[in-house]
Order: structure tokens, then sequence, then C-alpha cells
């Protein structure tokens, strides 16, 4: 089975920069790398270009499937509804999902 990636392009945080990524690495990755299939979060800070996105989160999974079954999952519900809480000056985000093909 191949690998699938799931990349959520966010804002961040403008005012709070320290603060929200000790918060995606220390409270959310965790909470992420807990779902079954969740292999590997790296999180990428943007410096060259110009458009709004501040931050990639970058997730591995252990396959589509787990993927696709995340996607439709309770579990990313609340996460999202709790990143919205904390971080609403932030929360414009964007998930697009790959598959490896090597």
């Amino acid at each position: 089975m191949l690998k699938a990636k799931l990349t959520v392009r966010i804002r961040g945080s403008q005012d709070r920069p320290d603060e929200f990524e000790a918060w995606m690495t220390q409270d959310h990755f965790p909470k992420m790398l807990a779902y079954p299939g969740v292999e590997d979060a790296a999180l990428l800070r943007k410096f060259i270009g110009d458009d709004p996105f501040q931050y990639t989160a970058m997730y591995t999974f252990r396959d589509a499937e787990t993927l696709r079954g995340f996607m439709a999952s309770d579990v990313l519900a609340g996460l999202a509804a709790e990143f919205d809480e904390i971080w609403g000056d932030a929360s414009l985000r964007h998930r697009f999902a790959y598959e490896e093909l090597s």
C-alpha cells in the first residue's frame, strides 16, 4: 500500500507566531498522531512567497483509505473546531490530500 499525505495550508497567527507554532507542535500534533494510521506530522513555515498562507502542516497516513476515513471522522471535526476556537484569527486554511506514487 502507498502512503498518503494530508497538507493543510494555514494563514497562522500574525500577532502570536511563537505561541501558534508551539501549540501546533506540542498540542495539536500529538492529537493527530493518536489517530490510528497517522505516522508523522511536520510544520513548515514559509520564508519566500506572497500568498496569505504562512504555514503548511504535513501529515503522513498509512494509506489513502486511512486518510479518507480521517477526513470523514468526528476526530477531524473536533480538531477543526478546537483550532477555530483557539485560533479564530488564523483559521483560514486549505486542505489537500495526496497519494504517494513511489
